[in-house]
């Protein structure tokens, strides 16, 4: 991926992957489509106090929400 732009989808070691998909705003768990009308949406992982964790960043209807998961 190339310096500055957004991951957009985000694989576990179950296989199990989540994906954005901007042409059609939706998010997906592997091929099943689990969220409409997101207009923009990034995965990240990292860590934060030396566990892994996922952030999800995404725009619905007009407002920001981000969540961290904490992953066992």
């Amino acid at each position: 991926m190339e310096s500055g732009q957004k991951q957009n989808y985000i694989v576990f070691s179950n296989e199990v992957q989540y994906t954005y998909i901007e042409a059609n705003r939706a998010i997906y768990r592997n091929k099943v489509k689990i969220a409409k009308e997101i207009d923009d949406c990034e995965f990240a992982t990292g860590t934060n106090n030396g566990k892994r964790v996922v952030n999800v960043k995404f725009n619905a209807g007009g407002k920001l929400r981000e969540n961290t998961y904490t992953l066992k």
